[in-house]
């Protein structure tokens, strides 16, 4: 049988499974951010899910943001409540490739729809940074407007954070579009602490 039919097969299969896959089938490289309402949050199996809706020209736009699975979002060990409807949140996350996008796209009605994105970070209602799935290269959420303090204080206070930000810099093959010069200072004032 031929590998390619193969592999497109194993991938309906995983989509059709609960939408739960990897970081290969995420676009690390194309960082989105959103900030809206949410509407809902949903803890369950095979990753967390956030429904939240968004004001764009003048419509309302439903999106369903991806978490952690159930067993990380566990180790966050956060309140049941840190997340409420109403929240204004904002999230950094990264799209399903486009090519995922087109498998899924194919799958037969009634199949479960793909998230919007995969978040990463999460900006809460009072500010406060919470990394959320693992899918993603937490620096290409650097903005423009942030400081090297801000990222070098949330990633040396919040292991998973950091855990996510040295995991990203791994992806070498992922172009990192953040601002090179924040993301190498807050790198420097680690000190190899991803090493």
């Amino acid at each position: 049988m031929n590998r390619t039919l193969v592999a497109f097969g194993l991938l309906l299969y995983a989509c059709a499974a609960g939408a739960h896959h990897s970081i290969g089938m995420i676009d690390i490289g194309s960082p989105i951010w959103v900030k809206a309402t949410v509407v809902s949050y949903e803890p369950r199996f095979p990753h967390v899910l956030i429904h939240v809706e968004r004001t764009r020209d003048g419509q309302v736009e439903p999106l369903e943001i991806e978490g952690p699975n159930m067993d990380r979002l566990e180790r966050m060990n956060l309140a049941r409540d840190f997340i409420r409807r109403g929240d204004v949140i904002e999230v950094c996350g990264f799209p399903f490739k486009k090519d995922v996008i087109a498998a899924h796209a194919a799958m037969p009605p009634g199949t479960m729809k793909l998230p919007a994105l995969h978040a990463q970070l999460l900006v809460l209602a009072d500010g406060r940074w919470q990394p959320w799935g693992p899918y993603g290269k937490l620096d290409n959420c650097v903005r423009a407007q942030d400081t090297p303090q801000q990222w070098t204080a949330f990633l040396k206070s919040v292991p998973m954070g950091l855990e996510y930000w040295c995991k990203g810099l791994a992806y070498r093959s992922a172009p990192t579009v953040a601002p090179p010069s924040l993301v190498d200072e807050v790198n420097r004032t680690l000190d190899n602490v991803c090493r």
